[in-house]
């Protein structure tokens, strides 16, 4: 299973040139997570420049 499908690449953000990956996709899928055999158990966010 590619687990990449799943990650949103968002273009010029939050400058031009920057390529942010959105994993809240991917944790949208929780059961695609685990039959891949992944386990999240800490998730940590951080806003601001």
């Amino acid at each position: 299973m590619d687990l990449t499908k799943l990650i949103r690449t968002i273009l010029d953000y939050p400058k031009p040139g920057v390529m942010f990956r959105d994993i809240s996709t991917l944790l949208g899928h929780a059961r695609r997570l685990r039959e891949a055999g992944v386990s999240v158990s800490v998730l940590a966010t951080f806003e601001g420049c």
